[in-house]
């Protein structure tokens, strides 16, 4: 049994297919919990401990800088830059091949199917996507 669209989604998809094509057009969309059923954060901490990227002390600062921000202690700036120093180091292929590895193993069944629709639509018309996230929350 197919689950009914979110309210609007019919409307939506045909105003994306009238729209005029080409790149002039740019549609913006958030990550986590709009493109996918979750936190993208999640997936990175789950694959750079199976692929034993973290150490304990890196496991350690990340869980209570979480905490620390959770009750107000600390800015969101300084959480993305705690969680950021832990792929410090890192090579930018290694990254790729984290990011392919957590695509597969987590993100793809993740993905919020009329959200990929949208994407499509939006492609198909040929204009620029972007998607952004903060990736911590």
């Amino acid at each position: 049994m197919n689950a009914a669209k979110p309210a609007g989604y019919d409307s939506l998809i045909s105003r994306i297919r009238s729209a005029p094509d080409g790149k002039k057009h740019i549609a913006f969309f958030d990550f986590d919990k709009t493109l996918i059923a979750g936190y993208s954060a999640v997936a990175l901490i789950k694959a750079q401990l199976s692929e034993e990227q973290l150490g304990k002390l890196d496991i350690l600062q990340q869980f209570l800088a979480v905490g620390a921000h959770s009750a107000g202690l600390l800015h969101f700036d300084e959480l993305v830059k705690t969680s950021a120093l832990m792929l410090e180091g890192q090579r930018e292929e290694e990254f790729i091949e984290l990011a392919d590895l957590i695509y597969h193993r987590s993100l793809r069944g993740m993905i919020y199917p009329e959200a990929a629709e949208v994407i499509l639509a939006h492609k198909n018309k040929g204009h620029e996507v972007v998607v952004v996230s903060s990736a911590t929350r």
